[in-house]
């Protein structure tokens, strides 16, 4: 255990300004502990790195997923418990809609409630992420190397729906209760 931070501990961290409209945010949560549970809420989807400990994800189907090394997690409807054994130390990423769109290329529907290997989805980059993710001693440096991952997965696809995503946002944000007809 580690005596210069407290035993559970959750960071986040804004990527790159270019990636702000995929991206929602970066973290880094520790628990060192022998075991972590855990209710997660209903979220947008993730990739996930586990840099350290192994857990498995219940989930709202009455489902469970043990968590791969790295984690893509679809869209989730209700709470999801997470049960852990540590010490655990993982680096996540939220997608936007945009962000999903574009990387993912399928409905997110039919990833909802669901944790699949990422590698499988976006590829073998992410092995050499995670292997840089734990080799990595400081926040900053974590911030790089997502960021650096991220921009090149990001260019190697097709440019994100972002009028979509805007007029969207711009209709949410008309009134305190839009209608669906407009």
């Amino acid at each position: 255990m580690r005596f210069d931070r407290p035993p559970i501990g959750l960071r986040y961290a804004p990527p790159t300004a270019s990636l702000r409209t995929v991206i929602s945010s970066y973290y880094v949560f520790h628990a060192d502990l022998s075991h972590f549970a855990d209710m997660l809420r209903a979220d947008l989807p993730q990739i996930r790195f586990m840099l350290s400990g192994w857990g498995h994800y219940h989930l709202p189907d009455g489902s469970s997923a043990r968590a791969p090394d790295v984690a893509l997690i679809g869209p989730t409807f209700g709470a999801t418990r997470f049960s852990a054994h540590g010490p655990l130390q993982v680096v996540g990423i939220g997608l936007l809609p945009a962000g999903w769109a574009s990387l993912v290329r399928e409905d997110a529907s039919q990833f909802a409630d669901r944790v699949v290997n990422a590698v499988d989805v976006l590829g073998g980059t992410l092995v050499e992420t995670l292997d840089a993710l734990r080799a990595a001693h400081s926040l900053e440096a974590t911030i790089e190397i997502l960021d650096a991952t991220l921009k090149g997965l990001f260019a190697r696809v097709q440019e994100p729906p972002l009028w979509f995503t805007r007029l969207t946002d711009h209709w949410l944000a008309s009134s305190p209760s839009p209608e669906v007809d407009q």
